[in-house]
């Protein structure tokens, strides 16, 4: 009976230890549609830039998206649920860099909007972080919202090798 007991306080603790709580984001446009001066998309490789939570100033677009696409792209990201999942009493050491194919959308404001789906959304305005939030969407989602706005041809020669 003994045993029972001990392996059934056993199996709580780690249970009570182990448990995640999961946060559901938004992301929400700085400004009107209107405002957008660009959207450039930057492709980061993982091995190579780390603690990225900005677009190093020396690195080039991959392509500056035509305004046409503005509207529909601000709306894709608006309807996505960008999800974060922390790990309650357990080791957890969140990525919150940058990398893989990022969205910098830049306002005439000269504020700026940096979104990957690394789990991360920053907010720049014009001089310093102002917001963050860290969320992601599947992995299927965000590519296929890569390749609405860059095409496949690009999408493939840029995408991580992981």
């Amino acid at each position: 009976m003994k045993k029972i007991l001990g392996l059934i306080v056993l199996l709580f603790i780690i249970m009570s230890t182990s448990s995640c709580v999961t946060f559901h984001k938004k992301f929400e446009r700085l400004e009107d549609v209107e405002n957008v001066e660009s959207i450039e998309v930057y492709f980061i490789d993982w091995k190579e830039e780390l603690y990225l939570q900005d677009i190093p100033e020396s690195m080039q677009p991959i392509e500056i998206l035509d305004k046409d696409v503005y509207d529909g792209l601000i709306r894709d990201l608006e309807s996505f649920d960008f999800k974060s999942i922390l790990l309650i009493f357990a080791a957890n050491d969140p990525n919150w860099d940058i990398y893989g194919f990022v969205f910098k959308i830049i306002y005439s404001s000269g504020a700026y909007q940096v979104v990957s789906n690394c789990g991360t959304v920053y907010t720049y305005n014009s001089k310093e972080q102002s917001k963050a939030f860290h969320g992601a969407v599947s992995e299927e989602t965000w590519n296929e919202f890569v390749k609405k706005y860059i095409g496949e041809e690009t999408f493939e020669e840029y995408k991580l090798s992981f």
